[in-house]
């Protein structure tokens, strides 16, 4: 195994599923997972406290890459207008 991981979030990365995103990825890390790869089929949305807590644990896990794979248009542009997408791989 290449010591990846994808995490599948559901439901819209506002406030409370920014704080469950954040759990997950921190139990993920804690194991030392070597790439996390977030499966957002199942995101609707992401609102600023999503891409707030998605940043400070990247901040948090330089070492570690992270990507974003199946978002739909509306995540798409907000990672891109947001530059999030500088800091991680953004797959369609």
């Amino acid at each position: 195994m290449d010591g990846s991981v994808v995490v599948h979030p559901a439901g819209p990365l506002d406030r409370s599923g920014a704080v469950r995103l954040t759990l997950q990825l921190i139990a993920r890390l804690a194991r030392g997972c070597k790439r996390i790869i977030l499966d957002f089929k199942k995101v609707p949305y992401i609102d600023s406290d999503g891409i707030r807590a998605l940043l400070k644990v990247m901040q948090q896990h330089t070492d570690v890459p992270f990507e974003v794979h199946n978002a739909n248009q509306r995540i798409q542009r907000i990672l891109t207008l947001t530059r999030v997408t500088d800091k991680l791989l953004l797959k369609t």
